[in-house]
């Protein structure tokens, strides 16, 4: 059987030498060993701690992955750059298999996205989890933010989203954001709340401008035909003009 044990010492490692927006400077070990039983299936354990620089911000990562009769677990792993940070844990369940399966919950914190890009702004949060069949899991998400902002182009004082998949990939999802600039415009409010599925949904729009407001509903659906298409109308809509 293939079995293999090892360790990798990274010092000022710079994945900016292929891709330049990747600018970094890592430092850390990496460990693994394991082996592959008779069914070809891997049991292994695995860890990393990094650190170092992300352009100008310190750089952190930490985690650790383990596989064992077709359950890979996740305890927690962890990424940070400057104040921003990304945690993941939970398992995932004969992921080679035929049947894959997860169980994962995660949260982000993007206190200060300019560390990531110097064009992007503000402050955003969200947690999401998803349990079930890889390739159809239900889940939820939640996210929020304020002060948002990309270069001069966009702006949105205050953002949130809820959203729901159930196992019959059925999806209940709400998204309210205010006080949008884009270029010059003004939007003071929108409002979307999404049901269904992907064959059959139904989306409720309001907006809220300075010179009007607008609130139209659309009904439809996603078809495979025709190399895939949305088939929909225009189940309600009304603008009063101010």
């Amino acid at each position: 059987a293939l079995s293999w044990q090892g360790e990798f010492v990274l010092e000022e490692f710079d994945p900016g030498y292929w891709v330049p927006q990747a600018s970094a400077s890592i430092n850390g070990t990496v460990t693994s060993r394991g082996q592959l039983d008779d069914e070809g299936q891997p049991e292994f354990t695995a860890a990393w701690d990094l650190d170092g620089q992300w352009q100008e911000a310190p750089l952190t990562s930490r985690g650790e992955l383990s596989a064992a009769d077709r359950l890979w677990q996740v305890p927690d792993v962890m990424a940070a750059i400057g104040a921003n940070r990304l945690s993941v844990s939970g398992e995932l369940r004969d992921p080679l298999g035929d049947a894959p399966a997860m169980a994962l919950e995660g949260s982000l914190e993007l206190p200060e996205p300019e560390t990531l890009h110097p064009e992007l702004a503000g402050n955003l949060r969200a947690e999401f989890d998803l349990e079930g069949p890889m390739l159809a899991p239900a889940g939820t998400l939640t996210a929020s933010g304020e002060g948002l902002a990309w270069q001069d182009q966009l702006s949105i004082s205050n953002l949130s989203l809820t959203a729901r998949l159930d196992a019959n990939q059925a999806l209940e999802a709400r998204l309210e954001a205010g006080m949008i600039q884009a270029s010059d415009q003004t939007i003071e409010q929108v409002q979307a709340d999404l049901a269904g599925t992907l064959e059959d949904h139904r989306l409720e729009l309001g907006v809220r401008h300075p010179q009007a407001v607008l609130d139209i509903t659309l009904a439809g659906g996603w078809t495979t035909e025709d190399g895939g298409q949305w088939s929909g109308q225009l189940a309600d809509g009304q603008v009063q003009l101010s």
